[in-house]
């Protein structure tokens, strides 16, 4: 089932301590959650075990203890297993994922420049291929890294999925 609670660790996980048992968003795993340049936790989409996904922000001004949503602007269908970053400069970007209720991933990239209230699209078919399960990050001159991800199915014994161990830089920050 998908979890619908907010855990912290001040010990570098040693320990955790549950933060919320009920937080404002629904259920659900698979989902991207940033710091922000103003110190803001940002919870972006994820999805359910019944094929269900979600196009959402969620926002913590206290560590995790309350949130609120934040958009219905948004440029991205609902998605899970995606990856964000949050830019230097305050932006935000969201790439890839797999789309609801298919194995469907993207290539696609979306920016907000308000913490999350509105996104546009930046790019689709932007070079890599559609995927989900990556990893991005943000190095000290502002590039950003997409790294490695997979597509397609696997699980109770199948394998449908394509995987990918390469690196892609950006340092235009995402267009």
């Amino acid at each position: 089932a998908e979890l619908h609670d907010v855990y912290r660790s001040n010990d570098f996980g040693l320990t955790w301590t549950q933060v919320t048992a009920a937080p404002a968003w629904a259920p659900r795993y698979g989902t991207a959650l940033v710091l922000s340049a103003s110190n803001q936790l940002l919870l972006m989409g994820g999805g359910t075990f019944s094929w269900n996904a979600y196009a959402d922000v969620y926002r913590s001004s206290d560590a995790g203890r309350s949130w609120v949503p934040v958009s219905a602007l948004l440029s991205w269908s609902p998605r899970a297993h995606h990856a964000a970053v949050s830019l230097p400069s305050g932006a935000l970007l969201l790439t890839g994922g797999m789309r609801a209720g298919t194995f469907d991933c993207g290539d696609d990239v979306h920016g907000s420049q308000d913490g999350g209230r509105t996104w546009e699209e930046l790019g689709a078919g932007v070079g890599w291929d559609g995927r989900a399960y990556h990893a991005m990050t943000v190095l000290a001159d502002g590039s950003v890294l997409l790294v490695g991800g997979a597509c397609g199915f696997y699980g109770l014994g199948l394998d449908y999925a394509t995987y990918y161990a390469d690196v892609w830089a950006s340092v235009d920050a995402g267009h």
